[in-house]
């Protein structure tokens, strides 16, 4: 609900981002298939390949992500006035 609102705050924001809504049930196969078994707490914020480093809380496999939502708000906080989010769940 928090990212939800926050979308719509900020509708340039929710622009950037490709949001993904799933089942509360596990396994969350989307988030599994893309981050592995053990990231599937949401929310999650997948960032695309040409994110700064930095913005990241974890990788799996090679693709950064964020996880909690002290840490997705945070970087939705930090990310400039061009996409480079990939998804969110």
């Amino acid at each position: 609900m928090l990212i939800e609102g926050l979308t719509v705050t900020f509708p340039r924001l929710g622009a950037q981002l490709d949001i993904f809504r799933i089942a509360f049930a596990r396994l969350r196969q989307d988030v599994f298939t893309l981050i592995g078994p053990d990231n599937q707490s949401l929310p999650i914020l997948i960032l695309a390949d040409d994110t700064e480093a930095e913005l990241s809380t974890d990788d799996h496999e090679g693709r950064r992500f964020v996880k909690s939502y002290d840490a997705v708000l945070e970087a939705l906080a930090r990310v400039p006035a061009r996409p480079i989010l990939s998804r969110m769940f």
